[in-house]
């Protein structure tokens, strides 16, 4: 669940750690993740043990007037969700490939189809996730996001070592260094994406060897997230601070 939780809200963290406030941060990340632990414990308290997933559940408690209520609505958040990860997608990928073709591509700000964009490699991008959807055979997906989590570990990893080359050359500048703000709609936001795991919790579950422990485990799942997420982020902020 863990492996699930963590993904592409942590590459904004750190910046948006620096932007917010360090502190106001921490809270709003505590506070998103509690909110999140608790509503996903309901559904975990209320699993029975022939439910195969949330909308199983909610046909058995609620009846099935209320379960298309609820796939109207997950569907619909799964695809702004969608929207927003395409986003992320073309954000980072965009800033790597200006890293090495700067001179032959659009400037970053500049909105273009007249050179290679993010507009365009949004349009490129958008027929291979496209294509995802209508995969039957989920094996190459499972496969695929293995090597995502490997990705997520390296990305620590890198954070760490420069945060660590930060401090021992002692560049790290406090006066950038953001303490507090109330200006934090954009990492709430990021935060509530951060830690959902409601729509695959109860699949995950019926694995667990010792469904006594189920929420016991789900616990140790967000607060392992809530640790991960925060030393990143600070790491990552002071590193960003050392840059100049």
């Amino acid at each position: 669940m863990l492996n699930n939780m963590l993904g592409g809200a942590m590459l904004s963290f750190p910046i948006l750690f620096k932007k917010t406030g360090l502190i106001s941060s921490t809270i709003v990340l505590l506070v998103s993740g509690i909110i999140s632990f608790v509503t996903c414990r309901v559904y975990v308290l209320h699993g029975g043990e022939e439910d195969k997933d949330v909308e199983w559940t909610i046909r058995r408690i609620l009846g099935a007037k209320w379960e298309k209520y609820f796939r109207f609505i997950t569907g619909s958040y799964l695809i702004l969700l969608s929207i927003i990860s395409l986003d992320l997608i073309v954000d980072q990928l965009y800033s790597i490939i200006y890293f090495f073709l700067k001179d032959t591509i659009a400037a970053k700000d500049e909105f273009s189809f007249s050179k290679f964009s993010p507009q365009w490699l949004t349009l490129v991008l958008f027929v291979p996730l496209l294509a995802v959807v209508f995969l039957k055979n989920l094996n190459l997906l499972v496969k695929i996001s293995e090597y995502g989590s490997a990705s997520i570990f390296i990305y620590m990893g890198y954070v760490a070592i420069q945060f660590v080359i930060s401090l021992v050359k002692g560049q790290i500048d406090m006066g950038q260094i953001e303490w507090w703000s109330w200006d934090a709609g954009t990492l709430a936001g990021t935060c509530g994406l951060a830690f959902t795991i409601h729509t695959v919790v109860i699949t995950f579950m019926k694995q667990n060897k010792n469904q006594e422990n189920n929420i016991r485990d789900l616990g140790y799942t967000y607060f392992l997230g809530f640790i991960v997420y925060e030393v990143v982020s600070l790491m990552g902020a002071f590193a960003i601070a050392g840059s100049g």
